[in-house]
């Protein structure tokens, strides 16, 4: 009883200090506020009139003196604006034929160069699509190119049908021959050899894409244009052009189907030719020969716009003539600029009339409206300083009325709440608060009360938790240690075997990882090698690894050669691999005897290779698709031959890509300087020191990828 008073006492003393403070601290608060806004907002009010009387004034004589010539140049800036907005359209709009020509070009040099990924194909022979061929060749001579290239014809016809004006699509060949899909209207082209036509002369001259001059469509279509583009060999040499017919029938509707003047007007000039593409020619103006009319005129200004579309990238200039519709002075704004793609120009006019107009009308009410707004100024000033006063004397009431009743509210469950605290804070987690607020501060006590909870359930809970950290730690040790039990271990491995010397490393960046490596005889002439990476890292990794390491030892000491053991082993791998897990390899198999090694890779970092008296260098070899990434893959097999004092270096991305707390990667010209350096020594102490290395490198930063090497010299 005695303590309950005393803190019942030390309760209300607080509350009382407490509420006063906060009572005085919201009336001074509101107080200085309104009249710190009161003051800034009259100040700014008639700040704001005076500043506005004086920009009437200005605006006045700014707009009487200079407007007209500001006007004029905005126009100007915005007519070229809308101009070179068309022109980038329009340049979108053929930078798209143009890809599509690069694509096929690149479709066509991939069957080139790599014939054994394609298989033969018949060409349909209909209306659609066609195979011609020079005169003086016989389908023997060129059935089997024609067959591989016939690869394409589907890509060709649904240029044909999904792009639109696209009339035609063709591939012309070395060798004579000619495979084209058109739109039905083509005409008879036997005999017809490509390396014969402009087309195909440029596009081969120029070795790039080329755009052809624009030439009527025998068939009534409108005018067209040709792109094209050569593709090459293996030995970079010319194979052959691809190109696309394109009509220009969308062009105009693409610069002129969206206005943003009525008299507005837009056409393509041919920049080579000076001839109108395609455009909607005014009527009465004199725009049937714009090159004649504009570079011919007697006026010498006029002219020199001429000279301006010839010489400039882009620009705007003010013409006028006598327009035979109404007969009077008409005056236009014609900007210009370039299509680059093409090197045409999109030129742009728009009766000056229709723009300035409204421009006149605005500066016979500007005065009008001046005076009128004034006023109004005046008058709403009067009526807030009115409204503030009466707010001000308002919200000064309410808030001395409102503070008192708030400060009491407030502060007596706070000082309850703080009390309790203080109790649970030395020990007593059951003791309970019971404040009923109904608002933050209630919930705060409740909070707190879940906070108690908690807390003696997490002690109780801390031991359970630490000794399943423990346990898991154990286990994770474990499995370190078979992870490390399954690979090659003891070296030197073979040492009965004179004829080489290997030796190996792994680190885990994790408690396991899905690195590995192997190396095994599979009789006594032939050595196996294996160096592994598996996706993603910890304990999926490592049964994934476990499982692709087991496949390709088997099948490697069932004899099967390097090729048919990864076919077989990505199958597998493939099988019920839900989690889209997936291994890079480099696997290779040495005939002692011989020094002869029949290899191949999947998807896997380039080995090194030192040979005797020279420096090391990465391999190049053809890196295939990663096993378990796709069914039935055909790996390329490749074979390289050792001499005695040779030396090859295999390691997991983990070694280049290592990085210091700079984010700085180790990278594969340090790795290869390091094994120069070290080049000397034998694999047992050469595999060490690069490692140590690495780790000079990496300066303590954390190691986020398994780190694997393996090295194996020929004595």
């Amino acid at each position: 009883m005695i303590q309950r008073r005393k803190v019942g006492e030390g309760i209300m003393r607080k509350n009382g200090s407490i509420r006063k403070k906060i009572f005085r601290l919201t009336m001074v608060t509101t107080l200085v506020s309104v009249v710190v806004v009161g003051m800034i907002s009259i100040c700014g009010m008639w700040y704001l009139r005076r500043n506005s009387v004086a920009m009437y004034e200005d605006l006045s004589v700014d707009v009487s003196t200079n407007s007209e010539n500001t006007f004029i140049e905005t126009v100007r800036n915005n007519t070229l604006e809308l101009t070179k907005k068309k022109a980038e359209l329009t340049d979108v709009n053929l930078s798209n034929l143009q890809n599509i020509v690069m694509m096929l070009a690149q479709n066509a040099e991939d069957i080139i160069q790599n014939p054994e990924y394609y298989n033969p194909r018949l060409i349909a022979n209909n209306s659609a699509i066609q195979l011609m061929y020079a005169e003086n060749l016989s389908i023997s001579d060129i059935e089997a190119d024609a067959a591989l290239m016939s690869n394409l014809q589907g890509v060709l016809l649904a240029i044909i049908e999904r792009t639109d004006n696209v009339t035609a699509t063709y591939i012309g060949a070395e060798r004579g021959y000619f495979i084209i899909a058109d739109d039905g209207t083509g005409g008879d082209l036997s005999n017809y050899d490509p390396r014969e036509r402009q087309w195909y002369i440029i596009a081969r001259q120029e070795g790039r894409p080329i755009w052809t001059n624009l030439y009527e469509d025998a068939y009534g279509h409108g005018l067209m244009v040709t792109c094209a583009m050569p593709f090459y060999d293996e030995n970079g040499d010319v194979a052959g052009v691809v190109g696309i017919d394109a009509l220009l029938t969308d062009l105009d509707r693409l610069i002129n189907e969206e206005k943003s003047w009525q008299s507005e007007t837009s056409f393509l000039l041919d920049d080579q030719n000076k001839t109108i593409i395609t455009g909607d020619i005014p009527e009465g103006a004199p725009w049937n020969d714009i090159w004649e009319f504009l570079s011919q005129n007697d006026e010498a200004f006029i002219r020199d716009i001429a000279q301006n579309i010839a010489d400039s990238a882009s620009g705007c200039d003010l013409v006028y003539f006598m327009d035979t519709r109404d007969e009077r002075i008409s005056m236009y704004t014609i900007s210009y600029t370039t299509i680059e793609t093409v090197g045409w120009r999109i030129i742009t006019l728009i009766d000056y009339e229709e723009i300035f107009g409204p421009v006149e009308t605005l500066l016979n009410n500007i005065d009008d409206m001046t005076g009128a707004s004034l006023e109004n100024f005046d008058t709403i000033i009067l009526t807030l300083i009115g409204v503030f006063a009466v707010v001000c004397l308002i919200t000064a009431t309410l808030i001395s009325l409102i503070s008192r009743r708030f400060t009491h509210s407030l502060t007596k469950p706070i000082l309850i709440l703080q009390d309790s605290v203080a109790d649970m804070a030395g020990g007593n987690l059951n003791h309970r608060i019971n404040i009923s607020t109904g608002d933050e501060i209630e919930d705060l006590g409740l909070s707190v009360n879940k906070m108690a909870l908690d807390l003696k359930e997490y002690i109780a809970n801390l031991q359970k938790v630490t000794a399943e950290k423990e346990r898991i730690g154990a286990e994770l040790s474990i499995a370190t240690q078979i992870q490390a039990d399954m690979l090659p271990s003891i070296f030197p491995p073979f040492p009965e075997r004179e004829e080489f010397d290997i030796f190996a490393i792994m680190q885990p960046a994790k408690e396991v990882g899905g690195d590995f490596y192997d190396f095994f005889l599979i009789d006594d002439n032939h050595l196996g090698i294996v160096m592994a990476d598996v996706s993603g890292k910890s304990i999926p990794a490592a049964l994934f690894m476990v499982i692709a390491k087991t496949l390709i030892n088997n099948r490697a000491r069932n004899k099967e050669n390097p090729q048919d053991v990864f076919i077989n082993v990505n199958n597998q791998l493939r099988e019920g691999n839900e989690t889209a897990m997936f291994v890079t390899a480099w696997f290779g198999v040495l005939e002692i005897s011989s020094g002869k090694m029949t290899y191949v890779n999947a998807g896997h970092n380039p080995p090194l290779l030192k040979r005797a008296g020279s420096s090391f260098e990465y391999l190049k070899t053809k890196r295939g698709f990663m096993l378990a990434g796709m069914e039935n893959y055909l790996y390329t097999q490749q074979e390289l031959h050792f001499g005695k004092g040779d030396m090859l270096y295999l390691y997991t991305d983990g070694v280049t890509e290592a990085n210091n707390a700079a984010e700085e990667l180790y990278g594969e010209e340090r790795l290869k300087n390091t094994l120069n350096d070290l080049s000397g020594l034998p694999p047992a102490e050469l595999l060490p020191r690069v490692k140590a290395d690495i780790d000079l490198f990496a300066c303590g930063a954390p190691q986020f990828d398994d780190i694997t090497m393996l090295a194996i010299s020929i004595l």
